[in-house]
């Protein structure tokens, strides 16, 4: 009879080691798909920053041809529209840097 209750015991005990090892890589498999989604979304985001900069270095390119000997209000066009572009990309960063936990360090203007 003693050995029969240390061998339940003892199923039982291998059992609840089972159960617990399988709960515990469900909770790790679950963690390292929520960082590969979190990666993947980061990635993606600064891909489309990297396509907003390049946008931005073309139409920069385009507007500097089109300045050999033109006045300050050219200048000024220039600045009036990549501003917006400009604060996209800073407010991009900014909500990148919040969601990696880093505090958002915008440079002053």
């Amino acid at each position: 009879m003693k050995k029969v209750v240390i061998a339940v015991a003892i199923v039982l005990l291998i059992l609840m080691n089972t159960v617990a090892y399988l709960l515990v890589y469900k909770k790790y498999n679950d963690l390292i798909d929520y960082f590969n989604q979190d990666s993947q979304l980061t990635s993606e985001r600064l891909d489309g920053i990297d396509a907003k900069v390049k946008e931005m270095g073309a139409k920069v390119d385009e507007m500097s041809s089109q300045l050999d000997g033109k006045t300050e209000q050219v200048i000024a066009d220039i600045r009036k529209d990549l501003s917006p572009r400009i604060e996209s990309l800073e407010t991009d960063i900014a909500s990148i840097r919040q969601k990696l936990g880093m505090k958002a360090q915008l440079p002053k203007r």
